[in-house]
């Protein structure tokens, strides 16, 4: 389903699009932007299916990051039932940020600690049902995490191993409640 032809609706090229569901048939897309080179990441509230209203975005948080090409880098999404998380990279630093009004507002966002800004990059959030937030991110070659509680507080981090050469990381949830890096 197209976003719309608003110019600020339109995303990187380069950079994935993220979705997730609400139990009420919404669902919300995280992109970065291109618009005049301005990398910031939105947040885009799409109504549910055959509800004749328009697609609103804002944006997750107001970088002004003007980047002459693409970062090839977007941002992560990861809903549950009241709460939102949002991952991305700005200039080198990765954030994650929450929200508990479903993408209304997000809570300042938090940056790795022990990680230095400037190498951090292609974040990833993972949400499970017990409160507990994976924030995952590439730190140089190495692959460095954080899970933080309801209250964002990290209960704990570490690193998950290095990556080959031109390679990803992605992650999962799995029956068990419990976070899964893959490499």
């Amino acid at each position: 389903r197209p976003l719309g032809g608003d110019q600020l609706l339109r995303a990187c090229s380069c950079c994935a699009l993220k979705a997730a569901a609400e139990s009420d048939g919404q669902f919300m897309v995280a992109f970065r932007g291109a618009y005049h080179n301005i990398r910031d990441v939105f947040l885009a509230r799409v109504p549910v299916a055959g509800e004749e209203s328009d697609v609103s975005a804002t944006k997750i948080r107001d970088d002004q990051w003007e980047f002459n090409g693409c970062p090839m880098s977007g941002p992560s999404l990861a809903a549950r039932p009241g709460e939102l998380g949002a991952a991305w990279m700005s200039q080198g630093s990765a954030y994650l940020a929450r929200s508990q009004d479903g993408g209304g507002k997000f809570a300042e966002a938090h940056t790795p600690r022990d990680s230095k800004p400037g190498h951090q990059n292609h974040p990833l959030v993972l949400a499970n049902t017990s409160g507990s937030t994976l924030f995952a991110f590439e730190d140089g070659t190495t692959i460095r995490w954080e899970v933080l509680d309801r209250q964002g507080k990290i209960e704990a981090s570490g690193d998950a191993g290095a990556l080959t050469e031109n390679s990803r990381f992605t992650g999962f949830v799995d029956r068990q409640g419990d976070f899964v890096l893959i490499f």
